[in-house]
């Protein structure tokens, strides 16, 4: 009798520890993660492998959390052996790998996964599980700039959710169609998904939801000229999140404000939320919400006319966008490593099997597969182009090269000539386009022995080998006419499309990061007189 009240207490603790650290999950994952970990040895000690796998599974996220992606991969990949297939455990586990591998931009694994789950939800007549799949794609083609089937996604899940009568998770679904309709530049449409979703929250009293709905709502009313409206929406929504102690989503609103402020050239107004959205992202250690910052500072003071002040933002937001495409090269590099040496295991044991022309045959596979994986860890996978991580490791040795042998070396940093108001005004879908039409252009305009790579969010590097500057700014400056020249209204009636490009030479440097630097002020006086231009 004893022991059994001994393996209820237990259990019971089991139940609360996994339930405090869901709870701390998004305010204190360092929290969740000691409480699921300790959740875990519980867990253990009892015996209880579907317990275990649900605590594993907990401290994954509590990772991912943190921004260990690839440690929460392991743990999730290790948990997954532990369950039956197609249930709906199984289903759990293989929907938290597929958010992380999106969090990391390895978005065809994530696809792949979640559809997956997807399938698995419907097996089982999960209707709930499956609404969160269906939202979920929804977001991942989002991230990857398909906003025509993350609206379709969306969409379905609302469907869902409306036939379940889940109340909250409509009114989070009900918020996603209406930025992907935002992003299609949808707004009317936008509006009215926006509106019942709010009224939704207010009516289950969720003030976070409440916040976030209202702020959608006044960047549409902003798109579409309803100023005044906008403003009056904007404050309430800041008064609202900040009522939450949600930093997140004050900075995310904040930066919406000033971006708000910077279109009717009302830059004093910007700045305030403009500075406490950069203090936020520090404190977080949230650097897109930093350099999304820098970027808008820089602009704010150069309608101020401060230049030297916009000059130190401009210079800060790159440093800090590169920093976080490198970063998530590095990431998705990492996830795909993660998914591949775990597959590869598997197949091991097959080969293993395997003899004479099927092994040979099987071997072949596997080295396929490896060169995909290292074609996909180099290129951006939006463009098609090399990344950063790429440029960063191909420029050094031909910079050293270079010194060794004396040989001319030159290099272009391109930036596409109001890209913001492009996104902000034609929809981030036409965004995409010209992203993808740009890298076109790039490549149709440049030597094959010429790198190519998309640099940051709307950057791209040119690295002209065996070159003098005086022949690359030729090749920068056909390249600038063809970009100019090309017909983007095929693309929508409203568009065109400049870059401004800083040109260099190796001569005179002594590492390749100085070479990039003396670019990229070239790019910023390319800028600061006029746009459309080369600067040597």
């Amino acid at each position: 009798m004893t022991d059994e009240i001994e393996l209820s207490r237990k259990l019971k603790r089991l139940e609360q520890l996994s339930a405090q650290a869901q709870a701390a999950l998004s305010a204190d994952p360092k929290r969740a993660l000691a409480l699921a970990q300790e959740a875990c040895n519980l867990a253990e000690q009892l015996g209880e492998r579907e317990w275990l796998v649900r605590c594993a599974l907990q401290v994954g996220d509590a990772y991912r959390a943190l921004g260990e992606a690839r440690l929460a991969l392991e743990l999730y990949r290790e948990a997954l052996g532990q369950t039956e297939r197609a249930s709906a455990l199984q289903a759990d586990v293989l929907h938290a790998a597929a958010v992380a591998y999106d969090s990391q931009g390895a978005y065809e694994l994530a696809l792949g996964q979640m559809i997956e789950v997807l399938k698995i939800r419907q097996g089982l007549g999960d209707k709930t599980g499956e609404a969160r799949a269906l939202n979920s794609i929804g977001v991942i083609f989002a991230r990857s700039g398909d906003h025509e089937q993350s609206l379709y996604y969306y969409e379905r899940a609302l469907a869902l959710q409306i036939e379940l009568g889940d109340t909250l998770n409509r009114a989070i679904a009900l918020n996603n169609v209406g930025i992907a309709r935002k992003n299609l530049a949808r707004y009317e449409a936008a509006c009215e998904a926006y509106y019942e979703a709010l009224a939704l929250f207010e009516g289950l009293n969720h003030t976070l939801g409440q916040g976030a709905a209202t702020c959608n709502l006044a960047v549409a009313y902003g798109k579409q000229g309803r100023h005044g409206e906008a403003e009056q929406l904007f404050a309430r929504s800041l008064a609202l999140v900040q009522a939450t102690g949600n930093r997140t989503f004050e900075a995310e609103g904040r930066l919406d404000v000033g971006d708000f402020y910077l279109r009717l050239k009302r830059p004093e107004e910007a700045l305030p939320h403009l500075a406490r959205a950069l203090t936020l992202g520090q404190e977080m250690a949230a650097k897109p919400a930093q350099y999304r910052a820098q970027q808008a500072l820089a602009q704010a003071y150069e309608l101020r006319g401060e230049f030297e002040a916009a000059y130190r933002h401009l210079l800060e937001y790159h440093r800090l966008e590169r920093e976080v495409f490198s970063e998530r090269s590095e990431q998705r590099l990492q996830a795909l490593k993660v998914n591949f040496q775990l597959e590869q295991a598997e197949r091991d044991k097959e080969i293993y099997r395997l003899r004479n022309v099927e092994l040979k045959q099987a071997l072949e596979t596997l080295e396929r597969q490896a060169k995909l994986l290292e074609e996909q860890a180099t290129r951006d996978p939006l463009t098609g182009l090399y990344n950063r991580r790429y440029l960063d490791g191909v420029l050094s040795e031909e910079f050293a090269r270079t010194m060794r042998y004396q040989h001319p070396l030159s290099l272009a940093i391109a930036d596409i000539d109001f890209f913001k108001r492009i996104n902000d005004r034609l929809s981030h879908a036409v965004g995409d386009e010209v992203l993808r039409a740009l890298a076109g252009l790039f490549v149709e305009n440049t030597r094959t022995v010429d790198v190519v790579a998309r640099y940051g969010g709307e950057e791209f590097v040119v690295m002209f080998r065996n070159t003098e500057l005086e022949q690359a700014a030729l090749a920068a400056e056909k390249i600038r006419q063809a970009i100019e020249l090309h017909p983007w209204q095929g693309i929508h009636p409203e568009l065109t499309v400049t870059v401004s490009m800083g040109l260099a030479s190796s001569n005179g440097f002594a590492h390749y990061e100085q070479l990039l630097n003396a670019a990229d002020i070239n790019l910023y006086q390319a800028k600061h007189q006029g746009k459309n231009r080369v600067r040597l």
